[in-house]
């Protein structure tokens, strides 16, 4: 797992030096396959910041409940607190 990152990091650097815009890996897309492949590529990253939270939260949820014993229902107080802090900074900030 490790040389893959390493290689992926490594790609990346070269492929940021070769084609100087923002954008990362969908302009590298879009460059290397045309619009669709560009397409294809920004909406799989879409998909994966909507899926990787959701599977950090499950894994992080799993170890708190090894770690301490405390089950999911215990952490509803804490997540709702949270939530509406975030709810009431929103709002306050316009």
């Amino acid at each position: 797992m490790a040389v893959m990152y390493f290689a992926l990091v490594l790609s990346l650097a070269e492929m940021s030096a070769a084609i100087p815009a923002a954008g990362g890996g969908y302009s590298f897309a879009r460059h290397a396959m045309g619009a669709t492949g560009g397409y294809l590529t920004g909406l799989a990253v879409l998909i994966e910041y909507a899926l990787a939270p959701a599977a950090i939260v499950i894994f992080i949820g799993a170890a708190v409940e090894e770690l301490l014993g405390v089950n999911g229902p215990g952490y509803m107080p804490c997540s709702t607190r949270c939530l509406s802090a975030s709810i009431w900074l929103a709002w306050a900030k316009r």
